[in-house]
């Protein structure tokens, strides 16, 4: 017999309705073939003749087949069947003994078989290029956690721990690159963790010099602080137009206690802070940022997270235009605080949970002016969720709830406002609490029916010029309102309203008998436009004739104002004309005169139509 072909394996995926596969070369034997089973997990699986299968055709030429005992190879699971013969020669030809060249064909074919089988094995090795001698493949004794790698001289291969390349960089292509395991795009930047400069991610031992050392070196360039734990016992000094970069996972551990972790006493501009995960660590007097002069040139703080501290972020003094992003913090005394000319900072989209007073503006030796709050949540803090002692500070759409004594405090606050905030849970004492601010300006809030003890406001008479601005309540939001004293409503750019218009006597304002008493007008910023009218058959008043019960809440005396006057049955020789005698009451006149003009006293019965416009002001 021949071997006419070097096929020594066959490879199927399984449909889920086939359970006999065919094998296309000669055995001698059913134990000659190796069947092997993987599954989508990837597990493989060495299948047992008789058990897991079946043989048909050993001796024969052709080959034959297997039939799987347990049924159809699952849909999408692989099947192996190949050829593997003993290494063994078990055939004893003797001198002079008969001559039966079958036998002699046979030992032939198995050594063949064999050589065969080896190639397959060969087939699926890892191999040098054709080309490359003088290279050794032998493979280094093993070492726990070790990894290879070619030697400096690219000629054997030697086992190194990971930590010896920590530093070097793969580019793999489409701006990503392999470093320290990890993908990351690529970039130039300074690993904390690279053995020049010797991080220690595990937390064991502290990191502080380590990491100063490479923001030092980064020379306003990116530095990355790998994931891990790093334990930092002094503070380290970020510097101008440097990015410092958190992995997910990286966090710094404080090591000591009144430490600041990141600490800046100079001037540091433009640089940026990305992904800090800072932690107080148990220790007490915690800082996560202590800042002078960090700002401008994009100086920002993106995503801090900052937990069990004293301050998590305090700009101390002139830090400018700078700008705080999503930051969180869980059981921070003072999460945010900005002192003594920290102006133009922007925080954006806040998180801030458990402490004594969320943010906390302050004016120093100068004023801390233009705050801009957005959006987010502040919650559950002992003091106030915000405390504004500062200049045009603005919160817009932010959340509140369980600030025990206010959720926002303006004290001694000049030109602050407050835009669509919103107030829930049944912890505080008021929304808003005003003392001794100045100019303050409340604009459609929310707040849930009684889920303040005090109402939606505690202004007091210390506060001067404060306008609020708020939806009426309805018995479901923004009751009660609290204390106004300190701060007077502030109508709708745009609103519509209803009135009840009545006939008073200036010496008797008496009573009437009305048929019709028809009020309503339209007030745009602070003009309104009304119309009324009013019937009486009756009326017991004396003097002159006056219309009462009228919306011009926040007139003062101005003279824009035009009105037209229509009655019937009124007792009178020339044209009338309406004039306002205060927030509540026109007084009808009629011109006897070029220049001059008297009361209309009031009639018993009659009819007046009075429309125009007035400027509440």
């Amino acid at each position: 017999m021949t071997l006419a072909t070097i096929n020594t394996r066959m490879d199927y995926v399984g449909n889920g309705a086939t359970s006999v596969y065919p094998y296309t070369f000669k055995i001698f034997a059913a134990t000659d073939l190796l069947v092997t089973k993987r599954d989508t997990d990837d597990v493989e699986t060495t299948l047992v003749l008789n058990t897991d299968y079946t043989v048909s055709g050993a001796g024969d030429t052709a080959g034959g087949s297997i039939t799987l005992t347990a049924g159809n190879l699952t849909t999408d699971y692989a099947l192996t069947v190949r050829r593997v013969r003993p290494l063994t020669q078990e055939t004893d030809i003797r001198d002079q003994g008969d001559f039966y060249p079958e036998i002699h064909e046979d030992v032939f074919d198995d050594h063949k078989m064999v050589a065969q089988q080896q190639q397959n094995d060969l087939d699926r090795a890892v191999k040098l290029p054709e080309t490359v001698t003088g290279v050794g493949v032998t493979l280094p004794m093993p070492e726990a956690l070790k990894i290879f790698r070619w030697n400096s001289g690219a000629n054997a291969l030697e086992a190194v721990s990971a930590s010896d390349i920590t530093s070097i960089l793969t580019t793999i292509g489409f701006g990503l690159q392999l470093s320290s395991g990890n993908l990351r795009t690529s970039t130039s930047w300074i690993d904390v963790t690279d053995p020049v400069y010797g991080a220690d991610p595990t937390g064991a031992s502290e990191s502080t010099t380590a990491i100063q050392d490479a923001i030092d070196a980064g020379n306003a360039g990116d530095v990355l602080i790998p994931k891990g734990n790093y334990l930092i016992t002094s503070s380290l000094n970020p510097r101008s137009g440097s990015r410092i970069i958190f992995e997910k996972g990286a966090v710094l551990l404080a090591g000591a206690n009144n430490l600041k972790i990141f600490h800046e006493t100079v001037s540091c501009f433009g640089c940026q802070i990305i992904d800090p995960h800072l932690d107080g660590n148990g220790y007490t007097g915690v800082y996560g940022f202590d800042l002078t002069n960090f700002r401008q040139n994009g100086a920002a703080i993106i995503r801090p997270f900052m937990e069990d501290m004293e301050h998590g972020i305090y700009a101390r003094e002139l830090c400018w235009d700078l700008y705080i992003e999503k930051p969180t913090s869980a059981n921070v005394d003072y999460p945010i605080t900005l002192n003594n000319g920290s102006n133009a900072t922007v925080i954006l989209h806040p998180a801030l949970d458990t402490g004594i007073t969320g943010i906390k503006i302050i004016d120093g030796a100068n004023p801390t002016v233009s705050t801009k709050i957005v959006g987010g949540y502040i919650q559950n803090f002992t003091s106030y969720g915000v405390e504004d002692t500062g200049r045009s500070t603005e919160i817009d759409h932010t959340y509140f709830e369980g600030c025990t004594l206010a959720d926002i405090y303006f004290n001694s606050a000049i030109h602050s406002t407050a835009n669509s905030t919103q107030h829930y849970g049944s912890t505080g004492a008021v929304c808003f609490l005003g003392e001794s601010s100045d100019s303050i300006k409340i604009e459609n809030p929310y707040m849930g029916s009684s889920q303040r003890t005090t109402g939606l406001y505690d202004f007091d008479g210390t506060n001067t010029n404060c306008q609020r601005m708020e939806i009426a309540g309805s018995g479901s939001t923004n009751t009660p309102l609290g204390t106004t004293t300190g701060i007077v409503k502030k109508g709708a750019f745009y609103e519509t309203v209803t009135f009840t218009p009545v006939i008073e006597g200036t010496s008797t304002a008496g009573a009437g008998t009305y048929s019709e008493q028809t009020g309503y007008g339209t007030k745009i910023g602070d003009v309104m436009f009304f119309t009324l009218k009013i019937t009486w058959s009756a009326h017991t008043g004396t003097g002159n004739m006056i219309v009462a019960g009228l919306p011009f809440t926040g007139y003062t005396g101005s003279t824009d104002h035009q009105f037209t006057v229509r009655g019937t049955n009124l007792t009178f020789s020339n044209n009338l004309q309406a004039v306002p005698l205060g927030t509540t009451s026109l007084g009808i006149r009629e011109f006897v005169a070029a220049g001059a003009d008297s009361l209309v006293a009031i009639d018993t019965a009659a009819n007046l139509v009075i429309t125009g416009m007035i400027v509440l002001r």
